[in-house]
């Protein structure tokens, strides 16, 4: 038997066989970080294009935000 821990409860609520998808309705979420509803889907036509743009915004996005973050972080501890 799987002992990961169980970080949310879903209710399937959509089955679109056309697509290839279902849908889900977040109903627990221990961790309080998924959205209220999560769409799966496989073989779409568009996946690779999303994905390829998603991994292009996303790139380099911690880095970007400690750059942005660090010089107020900095005077912030000079105040200390």
């Amino acid at each position: 038997m799987d002992k990961s821990p169980v970080v949310a409860t879903l209710k399937l609520v959509d089955e679109d066989h056309k697509h290839n998808s279902i849908v889900f309705d977040v109903v627990n979420d221990s961790t309080g970080t998924l959205p209220k509803q999560i769409t799966l889907a496989k073989n779409l036509p568009k996946f690779e294009e999303n994905y390829k743009y998603l991994q292009s915004y996303c790139a380099n996005s911690t880095e970007k935000m400690y750059e942005k973050m660090m010089p107020e972080i900095r005077n912030l501890n000079k105040g200390l």
